[in-house]
């Protein structure tokens, strides 16, 4: 009779330990996926980031086109540079706008100031560049 108690005071210690260890791997399992979900979106984010800045950098190539045509610019255009990217589907948009603005260092100068704003999908990347005239 004995033994047949002791035996009922373990019943269904087994069964618990089970739930906690299937818990346990649920847990870590939901940690990791999460993890590398994360990690996935941030290099999805960093490619269009790349993408939005050269888009930036051309518009201001653009502009510096420009501004050497002419032997002394007095005003150089503001410029508008959109590209189509035919393995996405997708359009990358970026426009540089122009500020002529006096500098003294040392003696004043004439600059410049070049604004890009690179736009792809949901990512938005801007260069300033300070160009002499």
């Amino acid at each position: 009779m004995t033994a047949l108690r002791e035996h009922n005071k373990n019943t269904g210690s087994a069964l618990l330990l089970t739930i906690i260890v299937l818990s346990l791997f649920v847990s870590i399992s939901a940690v990791v996926v999460n993890i590398v979900l994360s990690e996935l979106r941030i290099n999805k984010d960093m490619a269009d980031s790349v993408i939005a800045f050269y888009v930036a950098d051309t518009a201001v190539e653009n502009v510096l086109i420009e501004a050497r045509r002419e032997p002394t610019p007095t005003t150089i255009p503001s410029t508008s540079v959109s590209l189509f990217l035919s393995l996405e589907d997708s359009y990358a948009y970026a426009t540089a706008t122009v500020e002529i603005i006096d500098l003294t260092i040392g003696a004043s100068t004439r600059s410049a100031r070049i604004k890009a704003n690179g736009r792809y999908k949901d990512t938005n990347r801007a260069i300033e560049v300070l160009q002499p005239l």
